[in-house]
């Protein structure tokens, strides 16, 4: 009696773990249609997610596209790289560059057109003074300049980035690219990745199905014993 109930528990266990385990299997193996004597298509092949990865692929696609990726959520992982900042900073080193090449270049003309003509101690301490004057000048109005200029240039380039993001993000093919990548992965690559993520939830999904068999081992003993 006691070696009939083990024999029922056991066998019971055994199909409810090997069940499962085939079945997760299943989920990619094989990754290609077997062909009994090269012509009489098996079962169930391939597998699961092989069978269907097209239709797989368009569903998680979608699913992105329309609950993560949106518009909405792509602005706003923009804007968390405060990429204005990053670019009102750009504009104001190459800003600062122009105007000191032009004053520089106005100073530096300005001396030339002095020197010509005979030159004397006299021209040039006028040239001395005069360039000490028009740098102290320069570097009164170079902020105001400087400040005047970044203003237009941020409304006006703010402006159109605003316009061009939201353009660029409307032309984004989320679904299409997400789509194109999930189907280029190699399928054991996409099974080494889902299977690694899931590994432990996987097992115990097999060693429940052994729990389970073998309480159906133990209800067939009861139901058996009784029937005798």
């Amino acid at each position: 009696m006691i070696f009939k109930f083990i024999l029922f528990v056991f066998i019971g266990a055994f199909v409810g773990y090997i069940t499962n385990y085939l079945a997760i299997k299943m989920l990619f193996r094989p990754y290609k249609k077997v062909y009994l004597f090269n012509r009489i298509p098996v079962p169930f092949t391939p597998g699961v997610i092989p069978k269907e990865r097209e239709k797989i692929a368009e569903a998680i696609a979608e699913t992105l596209e329309r609950y993560i990726f949106t518009e909405e959520k792509l602005k706003e992982i923009l804007e968390k790289t405060d990429y204005k900042i990053t670019l009102r900073k750009s504009i104001e080193n190459s800003l600062d560059e122009i105007i000191d090449s032009f004053i520089n270049d106005f100073k530096r003309n300005l001396s030339e057109g002095l020197s010509i003509g005979k030159f004397n101690i006299k021209t040039a301490f006028i040239m001395t003074a005069l360039d000490k004057a028009i740098t102290k000048g320069l570097d009164k109005i170079k902020p105001k300049l400087k400040e005047k200029i970044l203003e237009r240039i941020y409304t006006t380039v703010e402006e159109n980035l605003d316009k061009e993001i939201n353009e660029i993000i409307k032309r984004i093919d989320i679904k299409n690219s997400v789509k194109e990548t999930l189907l280029s992965i190699d399928i054991k690559d996409l099974e080494f990745i889902i299977l690694g993520i899931t590994e432990k939830q996987l097992k115990h999904i097999t060693y429940f199905g052994a729990i389970i068999g073998a309480l159906i081992g133990v209800v067939q003993f009861i139901l058996s014993t009784f029937l005798e």
